[in-house]
């Protein structure tokens, strides 16, 4: 239960029961959007991804484990599971990679493009006439939101 809210330079201390966090505004609005939606926190979805990610395995395996294996620091789970941090975008993508896209539902977040995701992927391996031929097509784009706001 959260009792107390303080701002102080920009930042907010949110007083949990036996807990004081350390929260920014964005924070604040997630946790008060899920409290007033009703719908699973990040750290009760998290805490059943990791729950399955076990029983797939058979055994018993460490925070620190599934940490490595979403490539996000153990700290920073541990504070998701806690509910006193948020995934930034970037580890988001990481989780959303390995666990599903239902994260970004739960964050408010909109969820990637898959064809956007796929050509970032290979966007380097493009030669230059492929990347000068695509550059046509967003250019051609561009101008026909141009002339439609016109």
């Amino acid at each position: 239960m959260w009792l107390v809210y303080h701002n102080v330079e920009n930042r907010v201390f949110v007083v949990r029961i036996y807990q004081v966090v350390l929260m920014d505004y964005m924070d604040i609005a997630r946790m008060i959007l899920e409290i007033s939606m009703g719908k699973k926190t990040v750290g009760e979805w998290l805490e059943g991804k990791y729950i399955e990610w076990m029983a797939r395995d058979g055994r018993r395996r460490s925070m620190q484990e599934f940490a490595d294996w979403l490539d996000v620091p153990r700290p920073h789970i541990s504070r998701y599971f806690g509910g006193t941090r948020f995934p930034s975008r970037k580890n988001v993508d990481k989780i959303a990679e390995k666990l599903g896209p239902e994260i970004y539902d739960l964050l408010g977040l909109q969820r990637p493009d898959p064809l956007l995701q796929r050509l970032q992927a290979v966007w380097d391996l493009l030669m230059d006439q492929e990347r000068e031929e695509i550059e046509k097509i967003v250019g051609k784009a561009e101008q026909r939101t141009k002339n439609s706001q016109k």
